[in-house]
This record gives C-alpha cells, sequence and structure tokens, in this order.
C-alpha cells in the first residue's frame, strides 16, 4: 500500500556508501532516511507505523481480555475439544466433548461465567459426559473437580464411598501416600493404616514435616 510522504528533505548527507536525506517529518521528528528508502518504504520517522499499529490492534481487540486468565482458560477449553494436535483432545474432542455454540464467543463465555474467583478455581463439567455450556459448568477448586473425574476410582469403607483425595483430606494423608501403598500392593484398608501398623511393630516413621503435611485448601 502506498502512504503520503510525512517528510521533508532539509539536507542531502553522504555516509561514503549511501545518499542519506535529513528530513523534518510533519510530526516535527528530525529523521535521517536513506535516498533509496525515501518514497518507498519509508514515509515518515516512525510515526506512521505507530499509529497504524495502534488502529490494527483496536482491530483485533474486541474484548480487552486477551490477557487474563479467563481468556486462556477459554481458549484451552476450545482447543482440547476442536484441535487434533491437542494433547487432551483424545479426553475432549474424541469423546465428542463439544464447546456450544455460543461460546465460541469470549464474549458469551464471560458473560455466563464471570471472573475465575480464584487462582485455585478452574471450569469444571458438572457431567463429564456432556459438553462446555452455561448449564453444565462451573468454577470449581481442585478438590472439587479432582473427586468429579470420570477415570475416579472409589473405595468403600464402613458404609462410607469416596474417591483416593476425599479419603486423603478426610484422614490427613497426602493423597500421593495412598496412591504409592496402593500401587505397591496394599489393600485400601492396608493403606490408610500402614503407619499405625508400622508403629505396632515396632518401626519408627518420621513424621511428615508442616510443609509437607496434607493441607485444604
Amino acid at each position: 500500500m502506498k502512504y503520503r510522504n510525512r517528510l521533508k528533505i532539509l539536507d542531502i548527507l553522504h555516509d561514503g556508501r549511501y545518499i542519506v536525506y535529513k528530513c523534518l517529518c510533519e510530526c516535527g521528528n528530525i529523521s535521517f532516511v536513506k535516498k533509496i528508502a525515501y518514497g518507498h518504504s519509508t514515509f515518515s520517522c516512525g510515526c506512521l507505523r505507530r499509529e497504524l499499529n495502534k488502529v490494527q490492534a483496536k482491530k483485533n481487540i474486541k474484548h480487552g481480555m486477551c490477557g487474563t486468565t479467563e481468556y486462556r482458560i477459554w481458549c484451552d477449553m476450545k482447543s482440547r475439544c476442536n484441535n487434533p494436535k491437542s494433547a487432551e483432545f483424545r479426553n475432549y474432542g474424541e469423546r465428542g466433548i463439544k464447546v456450544c455454540k455460543e461460546w465460541n464467543l469470549f464474549e458469551n463465555f464471560y458473560r455466563d461465567m464471570g471472573d475465575r474467583p480464584s487462582l485455585l478455581h478452574s471450569i469444571d463439567r458438572i457431567d463429564n459426559n456432556k459438553g462446555y455450556e452455561k448449564d453444565n459448568c462451573r468454577w470449581v477448586t481442585w478438590d472439587v473437580q479432582v473427586s468429579n473425574k470420570r477415570s475416579n476410582k472409589f473405595f468403600e469403607l464402613d458404609g462410607e464411598r469416596n474417591t483416593i483425595y476425599q479419603w486423603a483430606k478426610k484422614l490427613n494423608i497426602k493423597p500421593n501416600t495412598l496412591v504409592y501403598r496402593i500401587l505397591r500392593g496394599k489393600s485400601f484398608v492396608e493403606a490408610i493404616n500402614f503407619r499405625q501398623e508400622a508403629e505396632k511393630q515396632g518401626y519408627i516413621l518420621p513424621a511428615m514435616s508442616k510443609s509437607l503435611q496434607f493441607r485444604t485448601m
């Protein structure tokens, strides 16, 4: 595209190899431009490019929230449902989990979901067999979301049925510790009573430091 030249030549200089024009731009700045660029690729001191960038930025930004966590979550949600190259596609798009047509616009997603309550919250589908839509989505903390995964395995004890995470929270044991014990061949009951049984047999297990103790959020 050809632009109107904003530069007025004040002087002609030589730097040994090129002819250089000393120019006054319409904005008042002094600029030095090579003769071969004058009026061809250079039309101002740089102010024209800055103005064009601002115009383009306004065209690109419709909602002004591109840098927010809500926008990133929306992009990630669409990617795992629509992009076969996404690492999560097989668990979402391949299973038929879709983003509702209305949420293809970020403005509509944000209108329905609002601000993310905190950095501990993420988007969760109430029914894991349904897609992303207003009536099936909510902001929840990690512990709630982890308990809502379709891949969860439940363990029952004294008539109470919970996931590993829920039992860990209830018994004040680190979730990874329970998982590790079960993977090592312990039954669920053995896993939750491992410390007590070991101490009965005379083994002294190191106490968890405060920094490693299981914490609820």
